[in-house]
C-alpha cells in the first residue's frame, strides 16, 4: 500500500507510480481528506491549496497504472461538512473509479479540532449505506482492494457495511 499527495509533475509521478509497482505495491491512496471547497482551506491549510482537479488527475494516473478496486482516496466525516458535500465527493470519485475510503473524525486531546465532535454512529452507518450503494453503481467492490487500511478494515466500518449491511 502506497499513500501519497499529489504532486503537480505528472510525468514524475507516473514514473514513481510505476517503480513502485515494480517494487511490488498493488494498492494506492492519495487523500483528499475533505471535498468541500470552502472547507478545505480552513481545516487544511496546505492540502486546502491544492486543487481538486489535481487530485482527479493524479487519481486517473493511479488507475492507469493499478486498476480498479486499488484506488483510494480517504475523507472525513464529521469535520464540518454536510452529508451532502461529503455523498457528492463519494460519487465523484467513484464516477472515476477512485473508491473514498470514510472515516469518522476522532477528537484527540490536545489536537485543533477536539472540541469538534465526532460523528455519530447513526450518520456514519447512513454514510457508509450511501457509499457503497455508490460503488455499486459504478461497480466497485471495496472488499476487492489487496491492500492496506481498506483491506484491512482499520478506522472505519465501511467495509463491514459493504459485506454484510445493517448490523
Amino acid at each position: 500500500m502506497l499513500e501519497f499527495e499529489p504532486i503537480a509533475d505528472f510525468a514524475l509521478l507516473e514514473s514513481l507510480l510505476v517503480e513502485a509497482k515494480r517494487a511490488g505495491v498493488t494498492t494506492v491512496s492519495c487523500n483528499i481528506e475533505c471535498f468541500d471547497e470552502r472547507l478545505r482551506p480552513e481545516i487544511m491549510p496546505a492540502k486546502g491549496r491544492i486543487p481538486l482537479d489535481t487530485y482527479v488527475r493524479t487519481w486517473e494516473k493511479c488507475l492507469e497504472i493499478f486498476g480498479q478496486n486499488e484506488v483510494f482516496t480517504v475523507a472525513i466525516a464529521g469535520i464540518g461538512e454536510t452529508d451532502e458535500s461529503l455523498i457528492r465527493g463519494i460519487e465523484m470519485a467513484a464516477y472515476r473509479g477512485v473508491m473514498t475510503f470514510v472515516v469518522p473524525h476522532s477528537p484527540a486531546v490536545g489536537a485543533v479540532f477536539e472540541a469538534m465532535a465526532a460523528p455519530t454512529a447513526g450518520r456514519m452507518l447512513s454514510l457508509y449505506k450511501r457509499a457503497v450503494e455508490i460503488y455499486t453503481k459504478y461497480g466497485l467492490d471495496i472488499c476487492a482492494s489487496r491492500a492496506g487500511c481498506v483491506h484491512g478494515g482499520g478506522f472505519s466500518a465501511i467495509k463491514d457495511v459493504a459485506r454484510f449491511g445493517d448490523c
